[in-house]
């Protein structure tokens, strides 16, 4: 009797166990294996948007070497696949293969220089009205993307989605009945042909521009979207306006929106990467931004590693920057990216290693004046810098100059100085400020640490800069 209950039962099981795999199999929003897990703390991602036709006519091989000497392992090919236009069959195929035979040069070389790219199938509907790229990604077109890259080593992922929600905004009452009348079945459609052909098995992609405007904002329709196609989503934001020329007119109001994006992060649990300024200025002066300053390049970038960098699954897997052929292609821009971005970058490039692998101790300081709960006027952490880190493969980088030692960053949200200290629980025996004397953009005034004995612990007191990162390198004897 006990055997027959037990063999029932064990049916029952496994009758239900089939249910599920049966019913489970056939949803969209079912969980997707990717190649991009949550859990290497070896992968930062500091990448840029790029364009395959260069911009302004530049020769985007050579967009490409620049973008290795700055250390990107990250390329977006922003809009490949809306440059076939027409629906003739035997034109298409025309301009495919040319379009391939570009694609194909431009993967190789990104290969050979260590860079990743995630490959844009965009799929949107006619109905959205929205601006030109967004209608032509042809079910048809993307599936030959697919199928053409989807064993090349350099393509991780797919670019499914560009700020979809932008436009449903305007579109105000009609709008739910768009999003359920076309998005959805656009997406679905593109999804299921992934599903079919995408053997790889590479990423879905998508970024969106609100998470707190709108029924569908970040947490409204975005969130649907990000759960039911995507396996890495992003977000962008254009802070420097022309219209707020002033030096951190609008920072702190980007800072202050971090946290409840960071609380959405954390909320979808899905690996995620924060795009920052477009770096657009007179290359389309309908944009209306203009170029960060040092700090405030620094403050966008830096924040966001400092603020979603420190949990366990970490699924803040870099930044990017908005775009380096746009940076390449005006007198403005180049100045930008050889007086600021470079230059910053170094910085950035040393911080991003401890940061992408994992939070030791939070050191924050300063928890007053908070207008977003949680917030701080200064963010801080401890961070170990790997022996084995393999981030940079360039060789100014690799191996990572400070490898194995210990790196204590903080960075001040209020405009003015902030006073900061922290205790270490053991002994500096050496201890560096990794800032190039002509590149000094940070500066920490009224230093000082000195070891108790008694605690076994050193202090560390000094003044910060607001919205600017401090950072020290230092080892210790454990004591």
């Amino acid at each position: 009797m006990l055997f027959k209950k037990t063999f029932v039962l064990s049916l029952f099981l496994l009758a239900s166990i089939c249910f599920f795999v049966v019913v489970t199999g056939h949803s969209h929003s079912r969980p997707h294996h990717n190649n991009m897990a949550i859990a290497d703390n070896n992968n930062y991602y500091q990448g840029v948007y790029g364009f395959l036709n260069g911009f302004d006519r530049q020769d985007p091989i050579a967009s490409l070497d620049e973008m290795a000497e700055q250390n990107i392992n990250l390329v977006i090919l922003y809009g490949t696949n809306y440059y076939v236009k027409t629906t003739v069959p035997s034109e298409k195929d025309g301009i495919l293969e040319q379009h391939f035979s570009k694609i194909d040069r431009y993967l190789a070389h990104a290969h050979t220089l260590g860079i990743k790219v995630i490959m844009p199938i965009w799929r949107m509907p006619e109905d959205m009205r929205q601006v030109p790229y967004m209608d032509a990604g042809k079910l048809d077109t993307a599936i030959r993307f697919i199928k053409r890259y989807r064993d090349n080593p350099t393509v991780i992922g797919w670019y499914l989605m560009d700020e979809p929600i932008l436009r449903l905004e305007l579109l105000k009452d009609k709008a739910p009945n768009y999003f359920h009348k076309y998005v959805i079945p656009a997406l679905d459609s593109l999804t299921e042909a992934l599903d079919e052909y995408d053997t790889g098995d590479k990423l879905r992609f998508g970024v969106f521009q609100r998470y707190d405007k709108g029924n569908f904002g970040l947490k409204n329709g975005a969130k649907i979207l990000i759960n039911r196609y995507l396996t890495i989503w992003g977000h962008d934001l254009y802070p420097f306006i022309k219209k707020s020329p002033q030096e951190f007119q609008n920072m702190y109001y980007i800072i202050r929106n971090f946290y409840p994006l960071n609380d959405f992060v954390r909320e979808v649990k899905k690996p995620f990467l924060y795009i920052g300024q477009a770096h657009s200025s007179d290359a389309n002066p309908n944009w209306q931004q203009r170029m960060p300053t040092a700090r405030e390049f620094l403050t966008q970038q830096v924040y966001p590693m400092l603020l979603m960098s420190d949990e366990k699954p970490r699924y803040h897997l870099g930044n990017l920057s908005w775009a380096f052929g746009v940076m390449r292609s005006t007198p403005e821009g180049r100045q930008f990216l050889e007086d600021v971005y470079a230059k910053s970058k170094r910085l950035i490039d040393l911080i991003s290693t401890g940061i992408a692998n994992g939070r030791i101790k939070d050191i924050s300081q300063g928890r007053d004046k908070a207008s977003y709960k949680g917030e701080q006027a200064i963010k801080a952490g401890i961070y170990e810098i790997p022996q084995d880190s393999q981030i940079f493969y360039h060789k100014n980088w690799y191996p990572h100059p400070f490898r194995g030692k210990k790196m204590a960053i903080a960075l001040a949200t209020r405009r003015e100085k902030q006073d900061f200290s922290f205790r270490y629980p053991g002994k500096v025996i050496s201890l560096q400020l990794p800032l190039i004397p002509q590149d000094r953009i940070c500066t920490i005034e009224k230093f000082q640490h000195q070891y108790d004995p008694i605690q076994q612990e050193t202090l560390f007191k000094m003044q910060i800069m607001p919205f600017c990162p401090t950072v020290l390198i230092f080892d210790t004897e454990q004591c």
